[in-house]
C-alpha cells in the first residue's frame, strides 16, 4: 500500500547570493500534531540555535542541504550535509548571522509597507534601488556575456555587439510578443542566431531595432514596449533544468551527460572548462556548475557539444574531459568549491573565537575508536541526514 505521508518544509536557511545559493531545510509530518507525535525536542533545539522554528515539532524530521533551494534560475541539488555540519558551533553561527540578517531585512520590508500604507511591497527590478524611481526614469540592468539591457515602466531596450563592419544587410530581427529571435551575418558567410524568450510580453507590432555606434564601438538595438505598464525583474524567463545528470569514467576519461530545457539554443551555451572546474551558462543563467572536480583535467583537450537523444528527441549537453593523471574517481566532485566557502565562513564570523573543528573532528573519531561501524559512519558524507527524536 502506498504511504500517505505528507511533509511540511520549514526553511532552515533560505537561498541568497550570501549563502552562495545554498539552502537548508527541515521536513516533518505535516500531520504531527494530529497523529499525537511526541514533541522533537532536539529537532526544536537545534532550529531555534539557527534563529529558526518557533512553532513545536513533532515527530521525526529529516534535513537537507540544496544547491539552488527555491532560486529559479539556479539548478537545483542536494550537497552533502554531515553530523559534523550539525554540530560544528562555528558552521551554525554562520548560518544564524545570515539568518539575522534576513530577518532583519524582512522588518524594514514590513516597516516600508506601513510608512506607504501598502499590502505589498514591489520586490521587482532591485527593490532597494527602484522604489523612487520616475515611470520614465531609465533604469540600467544586468549585463550578460550576450547583452546588456535598461527599461522604464513602460519600454525596454536591448543592446548587443556587433562587429564593426556589420551592416542593416547582415541582421534580421523577428519579434513576437514573448520571444525576439535574431540573425547576424559574420565574414565567414555564417549567421549567428541569438534567442531571447522574454519573461513579460511586449508589443510586437511597434518593436524596433536599428545599428548604433557609440565611442568606436557598433551594436544592434533594440526598442520594445511592454505590454503591460511595470518594471521586469528579468529580461528573460528562466530555464528548469533538471538537477539529475549522468556521467561515467574510465582511467582517462570523463563523461557527463546533462538534459537542457527545450528552449535553450546550444550555441549560446557559455562553456568554461578550467583543470579543476566545469562552468556551463546560458545568458548568465547557470546550467550545470562543479566549482571544484574530484581531480585535474586539460581543458585544452576537453570537448563538449550539445546534442538530441536518439529516443526521446530531447537535447542534451555532453562534456568529455580528460584527466591529467590516470586512475578512478571516488565522485565527481563538488559543486561548490569547500575553501571558498570557509572563506566565506571566515569572513562572516569575523576574527572573533571560533570552534577549532579539526580538533573536534580528531576528539570524535578517538572517541569512537572502539566502534568500527560508527566511526565509519561519522566520518561518511550524507546527502540527507535524518534527526529522530531522542
Amino acid at each position: 500500500t502506498k504511504s500517505s505521508y505528507r511533509y511540511e518544509q520549514m526553511p532552515l536557511l533560505i537561498t541568497s547570493s550570501a549563502s552562495n545559493m545554498t539552502a537548508i531545510n527541515l521536513y516533518l509530518d505535516e500531520a504531527g500534531v494530529l497523529k499525537n507525535l511526541p514533541i522533537n525536542e532536539r529537532a526544536m533545539t537545534f532550529a531555534a540555535s539557527l534563529c529558526r522554528g518557533g512553532d513545536r515539532i513533532h515527530g521525526d524530521v529529516f534535513i537537507s542541504r540544496i544547491y539552488g533551494g527555491e532560486a529559479i534560475n539556479i539548478t537545483r541539488r542536494h550537497l552533502d550535509f554531515t553530523i559534523r555540519d550539525m554540530q560544528n558551533q562555528g558552521f551554525r553561527e554562520v548560518i544564524r548571522n545570515l539568518n539575522k540578517r534576513d530577518l532583519a531585512h524582512r522588518q524594514d520590508m514590513m516597516r516600508m509597507m506601513e510608512e506607504n500604507g501598502a499590502d505589498k511591497i514591489d520586490l521587482s527590478a532591485n527593490v532597494q534601488n527602484n522604489q523612487h524611481l520616475k515611470p520614465n526614469e531609465v533604469q540600467e540592468m544586468d549585463t550578460t556575456d550576450i547583452y546588456k539591457w535598461r527599461q522604464t515602466v513602460h519600454d525596454l531596450e536591448i543592446e548587443l555587439p556587433v562587429r564593426s563592419f556589420t551592416s542593416g544587410r547582415d541582421c534580421k530581427v523577428v519579434f513576437m510578443p514573448k520571444h525576439i529571435s535574431m540573425f547576424i551575418s559574420s565574414n565567414d558567410q555564417k549567421w549567428r542566431e541569438i534567442d531571447l524568450h522574454l519573461l513579460n510580453p511586449i508589443i510586437s507590432d511597434t518593436a524596433t531595432w536599428m545599428l548604433e555606434t557609440d565611442g568606436g564601438k557598433k551594436s544592434l538595438t533594440l526598442h520594445l514596449e511592454k505590454q503591460s505598464p511595470k518594471r521586469w525583474t528579468l529580461l528573460e524567463k528562466t530555464y528548469p533544468v533538471r538537477p539529475d545528470f549522468h556521467w561515467g569514467q574510465d582511467t582517462k576519461e570523463v563523461e557527463i551527460y546533462q538534459n537542457l530545457p527545450e528552449e535553450i539554443n546550444g550555441q549560446q551555451l557559455n562553456v568554461s572548462l578550467t583543470n579543476k572546474s566545469i562552468s556551463v551558462e546560458y545568458h548568465s543563467q547557470p546550467i550545470f556548475i562543479f566549482q571544484k572536480l574530484a581531480g585535474n583535467i586539460s581543458a585544452s583537450e576537453s570537448v563538449w557539444k550539445t546534442s538530441r537523444n536518439d529516443t526521446t528527441g530531447s537535447p542534451y549537453l555532453y562534456l568529455k574531459l580528460v584527466k591529467v593523471e590516470k586512475g578512478i574517481w571516488n565522485s565527481l566532485g563538488n559543486e561548490m568549491d569547500p575553501e571558498t566557502m570557509a572563506e566565506f565562513q571566515t569572513s562572516l564570523l569575523g576574527t572573533g573565537p571560533r570552534e577549532n573543528t579539526t580538533a573536534i573532528n580528531k576528539a570524535e573519531m578517538a572517541n569512537n575508536k572502539s566502534d568500527d561501524s560508527q566511526k565509519e559512519y561519522l566520518s561518511e558524507k550524507v546527502a540527507n541526514m535524518s534527526l529522530d527524536n531522542r
